[in-house]
């Protein structure tokens, strides 16, 4: 299902607007549109599961020219960017490997434009970096990065989960409602951790209804996790 699936993203921009309509359903857009009515920025958490970089052109060509997605160098080089018609590419927040001080820089540059009321698309299951979170998923501990869920208690901007996928020769965009930030009270590790844990227990969800949308190399790299000593 994943064959060729940056070509098949880049694509979605080359369609003409009647074909767009037809092809592309997106479930849960007045969600979406009812949090970044309230200007305070919106976190858009994909994840690499079935069609992450359709987001680049679907979003853009619903209006929403303030969108920008966190990319790794090579992923800037690639053709689910580079192949992008022009004027339906969103901006961009290139990710560096250069260790903490570039990690720390893209974050405040990320908190900046979410301030602004700006949409900010980042996949809350990368594998760059170090995790901070290690979850049972699967019966296996997989590590996340909070980036996402540290933005969000820094900012007080949603998260709203999206799944993209390709459904009987449409593309089917499922907006989930925001993840919970937890009580402003408790621990704010405790509340990080319990929105890494919310996104786990959705892409777990889609794991299990539909493991012909996993990446490959993300299958792979389960195969080498650990069992949960816990389970």
């Amino acid at each position: 299902m994943n064959y060729l699936h940056g070509w098949r993203s880049s694509a979605i921009s080359h369609m003409s607007r009647i074909t767009f309509r037809r092809k592309v359903v997106i479930s849960g857009m007045d969600v979406f549109q009812k949090y970044y009515n309230e200007n305070k920025g919106v976190i858009l958490l994909g994840s690499h599961y079935g069609l992450p970089a359709a987001s680049f052109s679907i979003f853009p060509r619903s209006g929403y020219k303030n969108f920008y997605t966190i990319l790794g160098e090579k992923g800037a080089e690639s053709v689910k960017f580079k192949g992008l018609r022009k004027g339906m590419r969103p901006n961009i927040l290139v990710f560096k490997r250069g260790g903490e001080s570039d990690a720390f820089s893209m974050l405040f540059e990320a908190k900046e434009l979410l301030e602004k009321g700006n949409i900010l698309h980042l996949l809350g299951d990368g594998s760059h970096g170090r995790a901070s979170h290690n979850i049972n998923f699967l019966g296996k501990l997989r590590g996340y990065r909070a980036t996402f869920a540290e933005l969000a208690l820094l900012t007080g901007s949603p998260i709203i989960p999206v799944f993209i996928t390709p459904v009987k020769g449409k593309v089917l965009v499922d907006i989930s409602s925001p993840l919970d930030h937890g009580d402003p009270e408790a621990d704010r590790e405790e509340r990080v951790r319990g929105i890494v844990q919310q996104y786990s227990s959705l892409l777990e969800k889609k794991w299990m209804e539909n493991p012909a949308f996993i990446n490959g190399g993300f299958m792979e790299m389960f195969n080498r996790l650990i069992e949960d000593p816990g389970n």
